[in-house]
C-alpha cells in the first residue's frame, strides 16, 4: 500500500474552522463519528485531509467499473488512516481493480507471456460449448482431458483462421499457471520479430544477444510451452536453425510438454519451413524440425468457422 502525504495549505484559523464545519456536515463523516467520537478532534485539526476523502469518495461511490475510472492512478481510491495523533490519506485499490488483478494474478507464473489481459482470463471452466458443433466439442473435451492428465505428448492444434486454437492453448496455460506450473506462451511471429530487432545487424555482439539467449533459456526451462501461430512467421535460416530448432531439440530430449497452434497441417508446415525468405529450399533442416514436432505432439484439427 502506497502512502502519500498531501501538503495542507497555510491558512487562517477561521478558514480551518470553516472547512471543518463543512466536513462535519457530511453524512458519511457523521456515521464515522458515531462509531468513533474521537475522530472529531482529527477533523478539526486536519479538515483538508477529510475534505479530500469526501471528494474522492463521491467520485468512486457511483463508479460503474474500472473502464470509467478517472482517478490518478487509475483504480485507486483514497481512504483515511489514523495512527495515534496523526491522520493521513492512503491510496488503496478499489474493488474493481482488486478483482481485475486477481483474475490475472497467475501471470507471474509465465516465464514469457504474449497473452493480453483479456486472453489471460480465458478458462476451460467458464467456456460455454452448448451452442457448438459436436466435432468442436470433441476437441474441447480432448483439451480438457489433456489439462487434467497432462500426458508427455503435447498437442498440435491446427485449422483455419479463427477457429479457436489460440483460445484453447491459452486455456491450457492459464489453468496450469493457476496451479503453480511454470509456463510460457509465445506468439511465434512476434517472438521472432523481437529477436531480430534485439540484435539488428550485429549478430556477433554478445550484449545484443542477451534477449535472444535469455528467451531461449526460458523456453527451455518452462514446464509447459505454447508456440502459437507457428508457420505464420517469415522463415529465415537464423530463426529456424538457431532459435526454433534448439528449443525443440531441448524440449523433445527432456520430454517437456509443448503445445503448438498453426493454420497449417504438419505437411504444410514442413513445406513452409523448408523455404527461407530468399526462396532457398532446405528440406533436411525443415525435416529435422518436423520430426521433433511429430514426436512431441499429437496433431488435432480444430474445426469450425471463424469465431472471432
Amino acid at each position: 500500500m502506497k502512502q502519500f502525504e498531501f501538503e495542507i495549505p497555510v491558512d487562517t484559523d477561521a478558514r480551518i474552522r470553516e472547512a471543518a464545519a463543512e466536513v462535519l456536515k457530511d453524512v458519511r463523516i457523521q456515521k464515522m463519528l458515531e462509531r468513533n467520537p474521537g475522530l472529531r478532534k482529527h477533523i478539526e485539526d486536519n479538515p483538508y485531509i477529510f475534505r479530500r476523502w469526501i471528494a474522492n469518495n463521491e467520485t468512486c461511490r457511483n463508479c460503474p467499473g474500472l473502464w470509467a475510472c478517472c482517478n490518478i492512478p487509475k483504480g485507486y481510491m483514497e481512504t483515511i488512516e489514523m495512527s495515534g495523533s496523526s491522520v493521513s490519506n492512503i491510496l488503496q485499490q478499489c474493488r474493481y481493480l482488486a478483482k481485475e488483478e486477481s483474475t490475472v494474478a497467475h501471470k507471474k507464473k509465465y516465464l514469457i507471456c504474449d497473452l493480453s489481459d483479456k486472453e489471460l482470463k480465458y478458462s476451460i471452466e467458464t467456456t460455454d460449448t452448448s451452442k457448438e458443433e459436436s466435432d468442436y466439442v470433441d476437441v474441447f473435451n480432448l483439451v480438457s482431458d489433456w489439462i487434467i492428465h497432462q500426458p508427455k505428448q503435447g498437442l498440435y492444434l491446427y485449422g483455419s483462421f479463427g477457429t479457436g486454437k489460440t483460445y484453447l492453448a491459452a486455456c491450457i496455460t492459464n489453468r496450469l499457471a493457476k496451479k503453480g506450473t511454470r509456463v510460457a506462451f509465445v506468439n511465434i511471429p512476434q517472438f521472432f520479430t523481437r529477436c531480430r530487432n534485439s540484435i539488428g545487424a550485429d549478430y556477433s555482439n554478445p550484449d545484443a544477444r542477451d534477449y535472444v539467449d535469455n528467451s531461449i533459456d526460458r523456453l527451455k526451462r518452462a514446464e509447459v510451452v505454447v508456440l502459437d501461430d507457428i508457420g505464420a512467421e517469415n522463415t529465415t535460416n537464423w530463426v529456424r536453425d538457431d532459435i526454433l530448432l534448439p528449443v525443440l531439440d531441448y524440449r523433445c530430449a527432456n520430454e517437456k510438454r509443448t503445445i503448438f497452434t498453426s493454420n497449417l497441417d504438419l505437411s504444410e508446415l514442413e513445406t513452409k519451413l523448408a523455404y527461407n525468405r530468399s526462396g532457398h529450399k532446405d528440406e533436411i533442416k525443415a525435416g529435422r524440425i518436423l520430426s521433433r514436432i511429430r514426436a512431441m505432439a499429437i496433431p488435432v484439427e480444430v474445426p469450425g468457422n471463424d469465431r472471432r
